[in-house]
């Protein structure tokens, strides 16, 4: 399964003259998971960290290069605008046939197997889960062995 997870924050607008551009701060996640119908997986990293910052300054004196920063401070202010985000995303994948049915959880016997009911089962399983070497189409029938 290909997972494209994405946060997105409007951020402070683009000024082009007479328009203001809105702009947006974009975090995403690209993975490729193999994950079995009907299980869940988790999915984090999805960081964001917003700080405000205030500037104090004399004026004039703070705008000389060099000797400038002896008359400027910058200080993170505290309160709401200093925030640490997490974004966990939890996915649960289902497949599912043609007709959009739930395909995973039903194991359908294929006609080999449907004819063999009279041998014991331990001699030739016949669904997925008899064995675990089993390999099974989308629509949930169980394929023989290659």
């Amino acid at each position: 399964v290909d997972l494209n997870p994405e946060v997105s924050a409007r951020s402070a607008d683009v000024d082009f003259g007479q328009f203001n551009i809105p702009s947006f701060d974009i975090t995403q996640a690209v993975t490729q998971v193999l994950i079995r119908s009907g299980e869940t997986i988790a999915i984090g990293g999805l960081l964001s960290d917003t700080t405000q910052l205030s500037e104090n300054k004399v004026p004039y004196l703070a705008d000389v290069p060099v000797l400038g920063k002896i008359f400027r401070s910058k200080r993170q202010t505290s309160g709401s605008g200093n925030t640490k985000t997490e974004t966990l995303f939890f996915v649960t994948v289902t497949m599912v046939d043609s007709e959009g049915q739930p395909a995973g959880d039903r194991m359908q016997k294929t006609p080999q197997a449907a004819g063999s009911a009279d041998k014991d089962s331990q001699d030739e399983p016949d669904t997925a889960s008899d064995n675990p070497k089993a390999t099974v189409d989308s629509a949930g029938q169980v394929l023989p062995p290659a």
